[in-house]
């Protein structure tokens, strides 16, 4: 890998035809690693925002290097000269792909020593010592919605996987931190909707609002804290807005600009796939997006026919209006029809190293003692433990080399025990 001091990095102006990103992150990609395909959710929705937390490794020696030039990349910022401040500086990856590195990390929760962006996906690393952490992620990704919108979800984790493949990084799993669900309604009147908030024809778990208003125009409303509903004027957002609007109109509005155009969009975030799906690994959502707009337009939120009637206990048997179910069609049209039954999944356990340890040492007490295995002290059950495994290497070995480059076990083993060490 080089740094921004190699001779091979371009000047200012190639650089910025190369990177193609540091204007906005509406900039179409056009490197040979771009998506092609067209995008998979044109026309009524789709995921309009990806944070996603990647656990995984480095190899020590690639971790040294990568960490040592950007952050080299980072100090000589103060050197660069004057500068746009959407101006970034390139770092260049051993497959001589072009990323553009940030002056500074990102992240609160998660602190990322250093950020770097590949055509507006901001990809997060956090400094520790590259190696493989099951409850903490080694990497953040936040893959914008003019990305999404282009190229779709698909397309979108593809690049990401590739530009972490081209920083040495090893994947292990991925875990969507939030996601945004959004359906488009061209020729629908945002106003429509707030007057339906305004005299209370919902059903929703949700308490706090917040109304927006252009004078004395109904914009849109925001409900909810963790989860969140957005419904708003979506014409009115992009109008001004040269790229965002050419976008709209080429994959949601059919190369005609609405005289009315409505957002509705879900925030989602990992506690509620977990609690409510079971899971929040990137691989298994994805599949179930039909199912989570499902509930997120039925049980979590839904306008009414009529006026709901706070007093009595049968809200949920109010019709839905006409609008929402204009709306919660729109979702169906990209994430496709909801399981005819769906079951909540057993919310799963995250298992810690102690917990395996457990859960060994609770299995061969069991086996020893339902086949009749008899032990009066600790060299006898050390004796009977070798038995065992002795009889069970071959598949023992199979098992542990298939889990060694799954976990990239790459630094944690240290050198095998001389044989004469072995206390049996």
């Amino acid at each position: 890998m080089t740094s921004q001091n190699s001779n091979s990095v371009p000047d200012r102006g190639q650089l910025e035809s190369d990177l193609q990103e540091v204007r906005s992150s509406n900039t179409d990609p056009s490197t040979r690693h771009a998506p092609k395909k067209p995008n998979e959710n044109s026309g009524s929705g789709g995921i309009d925002w990806l944070d996603i937390s990647f656990y995984g490794a480095f190899p020590p020696a690639v971790w040294k290097v990568l960490t040592a030039d950007l952050t080299a990349i980072q100090e000589s910022y103060q050197d660069a000269g004057t500068m746009r401040s959407d101006e970034r500086l390139p770092y260049e990856t051993a497959e001589g792909e072009w990323l553009a590195v940030n002056q500074y990390g990102t992240g609160k929760n998660i602190r990322c020593k250093w950020l770097v962006i590949s055509r507006g996906v901001r990809i997060g690393i956090v400094d520790n010592g590259g190696q493989y952490n099951e409850n903490f992620p080694s990497i953040r990704v936040q893959i914008p919605g003019s990305y999404l919108l282009n190229y779709g979800h698909t397309e979108a984790i593809e690049h990401v996987r590739h530009q972490l493949k081209t920083l040495g990084f090893h994947e292990i799993r991925a875990t969507i931190a939030r996601i945004d669900l959004c359906a488009d309604m061209a020729e629908e009147d945002c106003a429509e909707f707030c007057d339906l908030y305004d005299n209370q024809q919902r059903v929703t778990r949700a308490r706090k609002c917040q109304k927006f208003e252009d004078g004395y125009t109904k914009t849109g409303f925001s409900l909810g804290t963790d989860t969140k509903l957005r419904v708003y004027d979506k014409r009115m957002e992009v109008i001004e807005q040269g790229e965002k609007r050419e976008l709209m109109l080429r994959r949601r509005w059919g190369g005609v600009m609405p005289e009315k155009a409505t957002r509705v969009e879900f925030q989602v975030k990992r506690e509620l796939l977990v609690e409510q799906f079971g899971s929040a690994d990137l691989d298994e959502v994805l599949p179930k997006l039909a199912d989570i707009c499902d509930w997120l337009t039925t049980s979590w939120f839904r306008f009414t026919a009529h006026r709901v009637d706070r007093d009595n206990r049968h809200q949920n048997r109010a019709a839905d209006h006409p609008i929402w179910q204009r709306a919660k069609q729109k979702f169906q049209d990209w994430a496709g029809s909801p399981a005819a039954s769906y079951v909540k999944p057993v919310r799963r356990v995250n298992i810690t190293e102690a917990r395996r340890k457990q859960t060994v040492l609770g299995s061969l007490a069991a086996l020893f003692a339902k086949t009749g295995v008899y032990v009066e002290n600790e060299v006898q059950l050390i004796r009977a433990a070798m038995v065992f495994i002795e009889n069970e290497a071959a598949d023992l070995l199979e098992r542990y080399e298939v889990k060694s480059r799954d976990l990239a076990f790459t630094s944690a083993l240290g050198p095998p025990i001389p044989e004469a060490d072995i206390p049996f």
